[in-house]
């Protein structure tokens, strides 16, 4: 083996181990994290704001939304997977409302993605007079 072979295999297999000096790290991967460990890492939940419209129509379901929680806890992607058309829209104004701990892996906060289920009961408004 060459000189300069050797060299690079030495700098491959021991450096790293050395400096602690990870070969490839990657901080843009997302985590799917189970709904609920997800669960058990809110600290702040808010509840649909249902308007209660007299003149409105009964809507009832569970809007089940798949969320991206960044390194801060917060929520940075939203979108409904499956619900009732109506109240996808107030589902999806309080899911961004809530707040989580950070998930840490190998003690650094990382993004994780889950899905979340809101179940609501109101009574909406659908413009038709």
């Amino acid at each position: 083996m060459r000189p300069i072979a050797k060299l690079a295999c030495f700098a491959i297999a021991v450096l790293p181990r050395l400096f602690a000096i990870p070969l490839a790290y990657s901080t843009a991967h997302e985590i799917h994290l189970d709904p609920k460990v997800a669960e058990a890492l809110l600290i702040h939940k808010e509840e649909p704001a249902c308007q209660k419209d007299p003149d409105g129509i009964k809507v009832t379901g569970t809007v089940v939304i798949a969320i991206t929680i960044n390194k801060s806890g917060m929520v940075s992607y939203s979108r409904t997977l499956s619900g009732p058309r109506l109240l996808r829209p107030l589902a999806l104004a309080t899911v961004r409302k809530y707040r989580y701990k950070p998930y840490l892996l190998n003690n650094r906060p990382v993004a994780v993605e889950t899905a979340v289920s809101i179940q609501m009961d109101c009574i909406i408004h659908t413009g038709q007079a």
